[in-house]
Parts: C-alpha cells; sequence; structure tokens
C-alpha cells in the first residue's frame, strides 16, 4: 500500500503571506523612487525658473544702465567748460546729466546717481535721480529720490570710464577730466575670485565729450 504524502495547508499561505510582503515592499522602493524623482524634478524645475528670473532681471537692469549713459548731457556748472562739467566717475558710483525721462517724471534734465551699495550679503546697484535745478552745483546736495535696484546679487560692481584724445580708448577707474565727458562708460559685474559674472558691459556716450 503506497504512502500519500499529507501536506499542511498552512504551507501554501504561509508562502502567499512572503510573496504579499515582497510585492508590498517592491512598491513601496517604486513608490519611494517615484517620489525622488518627482521631488529631484521640482528642485530642478524651481533652480532653472530661478536662473531665468535672475537673467531677465539682469538685462533688464543693464538696459536701463545703457538708457542712462547713452543719454548723457553735457552739462557745464558755470559759464564756460573751464568751470568743469557735471560728471563724476569712481570705480563704484556714477554721477551723470541725463536728458528727462518718462521714468523721472521730468521734463528737463535730470541728476542721475548710480552706486554699489551692500545689503546683507547681496550687492546692489542703485540708481536714484532728481531733477537738475538752476543753482545745482554738484551731487552732494541734491536730494536724490526715486532708488531703484538695476541689479542685486552676490556681486561686485567695478566702473571704468574711456578717454579717447589720444586717438584709442584708454580704460580708468576714476573720471577725473573734469572738463571732458568721458567716452564710453564700462561696467564689470564680478563673482567670486574676481571672476565675470557676464562680459564687461559697454556703453560709448553718445555726446561730444569734449569741451570744444
Amino acid at each position: 500500500m503506497s504512502r500519500l504524502s499529507h501536506r499542511n495547508p498552512r504551507d501554501g499561505d504561509g508562502f502567499a503571506l512572503v510573496e504579499a510582503i515582497a510585492v508590498l515592499a517592491l512598491s513601496a522602493l517604486v513608490l519611494l523612487a517615484l517620489l525622488t524623482a518627482i521631488d529631484l524634478v521640482t528642485r530642478n524645475s524651481a533652480a532653472a525658473s530661478r536662473r531665468i528670473s535672475d537673467t531677465e532681471a539682469m538685462v533688464n537692469g543693464l538696459a536701463a544702465l545703457k538708457r542712462d549713459i547713452e543719454a548723457t548731457q553735457y552739462f557745464v556748472l558755470g559759464a564756460d567748460a573751464s568751470d568743469g562739467v557735471l560728471f563724476v566717475g569712481g570705480p563704484h558710483s556714477m554721477g551723470l546729466v541725463v536728458a528727462g525721462t518718462d521714468s523721472d517724471s521730468t521734463v528737463g534734465e535730470s541728476l542721475v546717481w548710480i552706486e554699489a551699495q551692500a545689503e546683507g550679503d547681496q550687492n546692489t546697484l542703485i540708481r536714484s535721480s532728481a531733477p537738475l535745478l538752476v543753482n545745482t552745483t554738484g551731487f552732494a546736495g541734491a536730494q536724490l529720490q526715486n532708488p531703484v535696484r538695476l541689479l542685486s546679487g552676490p556681486w561686485t560692481y567695478r566702473f571704468a570710464y574711456a578717454d579717447d584724445r589720444a586717438g584709442f580708448l584708454f580704460w580708468q577707474n576714476t573720471w577725473t577730466a573734469s572738463q571732458f565727458l568721458p567716452a564710453a562708460v564700462r561696467l564689470e559685474v564680478l563673482g567670486a575670485g574676481g571672476a565675470p559674472v557676464v562680459p564687461a558691459f559697454v556703453v560709448r556716450v553718445r555726446v561730444d565729450a569734449g569741451a570744444g
């Protein structure tokens, strides 16, 4: 008489339970991988949006700076050019007279002061303006208003001014030729270690830079 092996029904139940646990674990891993991928995509999308926003802000700021420089006016403080032209140029600030613009809400010329200022861990290039009055003697006593952020970031801003009276552009960090306007203005936006963030931004002064 042959023996028949008797199988415990609970053995099948135990195997099914192991399979279910394995499926749940695998599903959890897939879900975790999916959530990680979604988080990575979200972060990359947010970073890309910030880069686009920063780029747009820089383009708009440089465009505003270009408009001011191109609108520079040759304004003499006294009766003739020997009394000095109203233009101040330093490595981190610049003062100039520009033709009236809609942003200034003025009809005639305006004083415009552009200066780099520290704001926490950011450095900001700020533009302020004031109407050019009959008794204006310089930028020191001007009531500058309407501050606008042209550029802002963890950068260093450095201006330079071109003298072309020798027949070529000679760049200097300050403008001391009181009877002349610079032929061009250059702005460098520098990151950590002095590396340029963007190519040097150069704008020609459109008016006759000489005194006569």
